[in-house]
């Protein structure tokens, strides 16, 4: 199979080499768009003979709307330009807007068009509960939440809210054309008595389609407390066990293999409480063979270079397995998308690649760190007499205040010469900065690359050097790397996506005047926001939680929310078309090893860019084959979207605990779900009377702030009630 790829690259090199080079260009704008704010284009034009003057248009409702135009000199260029999206109306039965590059010199025209998306509302929305579960009879109380992108109230108005029950289809309330208060809405409704038990959804609608689904529990449970405060808890329903220790690869990102470029993967180690297991040692298997044992450091994590140079596979079954002590052997369920990786081949024409390394941590907002690049040029990738390469650098993420002060270091292996590097990064659909980087390819010494079964070797030159990243002060849950370069006979890229703490601008506080205090007596909560802000606060008996911690306004239920959000974005609208590329003959395995690659368009496709070039961009596909990119993108990005749901559920849990028989007595399990407003001191003060029962109390709270946004307490503030 490799034989037969080898010489279709031959001969597609062949019609290359020999040839004056040819005039290469490429436009990358992001697909989605927000009409009337600014956005940026950039464009590549490689070994032109003549100026060019440039038109950039965009075609809404059949009328075209001039962006930009620009005069690109007779030389070797790289440049972005600023414009303003048109403010022009449309809806979702309307022809999706069309952007088009016209450039134009004495002989040389060149043409692009391509379709991208609007989009109207950026907007988040968050369903807090003022507990995860709730009995027959209940006084349920909610939040709808409601933020811009940048995490600032916004005052949506919504259609219908609605509660029905998922088993037994019961509509038990619905309230119509609400508006927000300063991103509030506040609902509650009671419980019948006779309410059937099981799930529940809140489900929110605006005036175009529904913006948030909430699911809560209606069952039977009590509570008992002894004269210790030992608090148990007693249910009515079926148990769920806890599962058994297992081991889950880093769900960050979803790189191919890139023969030649060592691969790299992160895994943790859970124990029956889904809390991270340390000093314990992981199986390895590649392939289903044991190629290591790898001991997980402090916080159960473990990480393992995989030397691609061993292997020319299609792709690698990468799984792992932990054995307890005294345990002889125990079977894996790889049933979960987290347990096992599939990685797939990434496609080169010539057999070239770049990979971005990445820490595979959470990233401190506000640090600088120095992210890996390295890449393999092959000489059909070269070319003759090449002595200088350009990489260009995108730097993506959701937040639009970044600091400046990246740069490129030189590697260990090579070393550099005439490079400048300010970073290219789209916020929100937006290109914010760009440049590019030379590497002088001359003098690097040839690195191996085995191919199939050693039988061919391949001499490449490879190298390596460092970006130096700054992350934001607050928040972005989508920060990617894009490094890309126009060889003569095609783009090669490569992607990371990095995981960032999840902090925010708006810093807030909550605590109590005591620890405890016997019921009936008064108690102060202090708060502190921004001036103006409002806040919503949530005191819970910690015992509820035991049952279920989900709902609570975290940074993890805020992820969530986002990335909600893109998927809901992409299943309302169409990804980029795909260019036409010529199909070749193959059969039905060929055909099968296409569809699974990766390759340069598909990257782009991730960092949400539409890449418009004349060089090539994508994995030949099988003539008669209907399976082509529109499939993958749609596969890696449900990949990635249903992973993160995963990683949201293992930092939650429900009914983990098994069933305990005491007596059931009624308590109080609420003691504030109330809404308080900041003053311009930034403090606030509640008096708040002890309820009449001995528990453990749990404080939250979240802040509203025009200015500063959303801010959430990092930790929970507790009070203990005592007879």
């Amino acid at each position: 199979m490799f034989l037969r790829r080898f010489l279709c690259w031959v001969s597609i090199l062949g019609l290359i080499g020999g040839v004056a080079a040819k005039p290469q260009y490429a436009f990358s704008v992001p697909f989605v768009l927000t009409p009337g704010e600014n956005t940026i284009a950039c464009m590549n034009f490689l070994n032109l003979d003549e100026p060019l003057h440039l038109h950039v248009y965009l075609a809404i409702n059949g009328t075209n709307h001039t962006v930009f135009t620009d005069e690109i000199p007779a030389r070797d260029t790289f440049r972005c330009k600023e414009f303003q999206v048109p403010d022009v109306e449309s809806n979702e039965y309307s022809e999706p807007p069309v952007i088009t590059m016209v450039a134009t010199g004495q002989e040389l025209v060149i043409v692009k068009h391509r379709s991208v998306a609007f989009n109207r509302n950026n907007n988040i929305y968050l369903v807090q509960l003022d507990r995860p579960i709730h009995r027959p009879g209940h006084k349920v109380q909610f939040r709808v939440i409601s933020l811009d992108s940048q995490f600032r109230p916004v005052n949506e108005e919504y259609s219908a809210v609605n509660i029905i029950g998922l088993e037994s289809d019961t509509r038990l309330a619905e309230w119509h054309n609400l508006t927000a208060e300063h991103g509030v809405v506040p609902l509650d409704f009671t419980l019948p008595n006779d309410a059937p038990l099981g799930s529940y959804s809140i489900l929110v609608r605006n005036s175009e389609h529904f913006v948030a689904v909430h699911e809560f529990k209606v069952k039977e449970y009590g509570h008992y407390v002894d004269q210790k405060l030992n608090i148990t808890v007693k249910e009515e329903a079926a148990e769920t066990l806890p599962h058994s220790p297992k081991v889950t690869f880093d769900p960050e990102v979803l790189p191919s293999l890139k023969p030649g470029i060592p691969y790299v993967v992160g895994m943790t180690l859970w124990d029956r409480e889904l809390k991270p297991m340390k000093n314990e040692v992981i199986e390895l298997e590649i392939n289903y063979e044991n190629v290591q044992n790898l001991t997980t450091d402090a916080e159960g994590k473990a990480q393992y270079e995989i030397d691609m140079a061993t292997y020319d596979s299609s792709y690698l079954f990468i799984s792992a397995n932990y054995k307890g002590p005294g345990e002889e052997s125990r079977p894996e369920r790889l049933d979960d998308p987290l347990d096992y990786i599939i990685a797939d081949r990434f496609y080169s024409l010539t057999g070239s690649y770049i990979q971005v390394d990445y820490p595979q941590k959470e990233l401190s907002c506000g640090k600088t760190y120095d992210i890996p690049v390295r890449y393999l040029l092959s000489p059909e990738g070269l070319g003759g007499g090449v002595r200088n390469i350009s990489f260009y650098f995108l730097e993506m993420g959701d937040t639009c205040v970044w600091p400046s002060g990246a740069g490129c270091r030189t590697g260990t292996t090579c070393r550099y010469s005439n490079f400048s590097l300010p970073l290219q990064m789209v916020s929100r659909g937006k290109i914010v900065s760009s440049g590019e980087h030379s590497v002088d390819v001359s003098d690097k010494l040839p690195c191996l690359r085995a191919t199939e079964q050693d039988k061919n070797v391949t001499f490449a030159r490879c190298g390596n050097f460092s970006l130096s990243l700054t992350m934001p002060s607050q928040y972005s849950p989508r920060i990617n790397i894009v490094v890309y370069s126009m060889l003569q006979a095609e783009v090669i890229t490569g992607i990371a996506h990095l995981n960032m703490e999840k902090c925010l601008k708006h810093q807030v506080s909550l605590s109590f005047s005591a620890s405890e205090g016997a019921p009936g007596s008064d108690v102060y909560l202090m708060l502190k926001a921004d001036p103006g802000s409002l806040c919503g606060l949530q005191i819970i008996d910690s015992s509820i939680l035991l049952h279920n911690n989900k709902g609570q306004i975290t940074a993890e239920e805020l992820e969530y929310a986002l990335y909600n959000q893109e998927i809901g974005f992409m299943q309302n609208h169409l990804v980029p078309e795909e260019p036409e590329t010529p199909c070749i003959e193959g059969n039905g395995s060929d055909s099968v090893l296409f569809y699974r690659e990766g390759s340069a368009y598909f990257d782009f496709q991730n960092a949400g860019l539409i890449f418009a070039t004349n060089t090539s961009l994508q994995r030949p596909w099988i003539c008669g084959d209907l399976r082509r990119s529109r499939g993958y993108f749609f596969r890696q990005r449900m990949m990635l979207h249903n992973t993160k749901y995963k990683k949201h559920h293992y930092n939650t849990f429900e009914e983990q605990f098994p069933k305990v028989t005491k007596l059931k007595y009624a308590f109080p399990e609420i003691w504030s779900f109330d809404v308080v407003m900041v003053g311009e001191s930034g403090s606030a003060s509640v008096t708040l009377r002890v309820p009449d029962t001995s528990s453990q109390w749990q404080a939250s709270m979240f802040c509203l702030s025009e200015e500063s946004g959303l801010g959430i307490t990092n930790y929970p503030s507790n009070f203990t009630s005592t007879l």
